[in-house]
């Protein structure tokens, strides 16, 4: 199933699910390993695939953290973007991290975009637990 599929959805495939348990795993082995890219990949993939997840966006604001804070992290997303532009998923994590930035005006603009692309995704939150905030620069 694609995060296409998958995002807005309620239910969600055994494949899905064992995807976004490696990618948990992963991202916690990377923060283990004290390797921040690969814990915003592997988390930026986990709430990819579910939104809906309260402890993936929280793993999620730590590795936006320790990957030196959403702005950085952004530059790491819309190199992903610009790769595959009609992936709604990214576009909502853009989204997330814009806010977390404190630039309100585009993070409407890439929901907006992301929910263009996944309807889905209309009734998540476009934030990250408040940890991030502090990680600005």
């Amino acid at each position: 199933m694609s995060p296409r599929q998958s995002a807005g959805s309620r239910s969600h495939s055994p494949s899905t699910h064992i995807t976004t348990r490696a990618a948990d795993l992963l991202g916690r082995i990377a923060f283990d390993q004290k390797d921040p890219r690969l814990a915003l990949r592997s988390y930026l993939l986990a709430v990819l695939l579910r939104p809906d997840k309260p402890d993936y966006r929280q793993q999620l604001a730590l590795a936006v953290a320790g990957y030196g804070g959403p702005e950085r992290a952004l530059g790491a997303l819309d190199t992903l973007i610009q790769q595959n532009p009609e992936q709604g998923a990214l576009w909502f994590e853009r989204a997330m991290l814009l806010r977390a930035s404190g630039r309100a005006a585009e993070a409407h603009q890439a929901k907006a975009r992301a929910i263009a692309l996944i309807p889905g995704l209309a009734p998540f939150p476009d934030s990250l637990p408040r940890l991030t905030a502090n990680y600005g620069p």
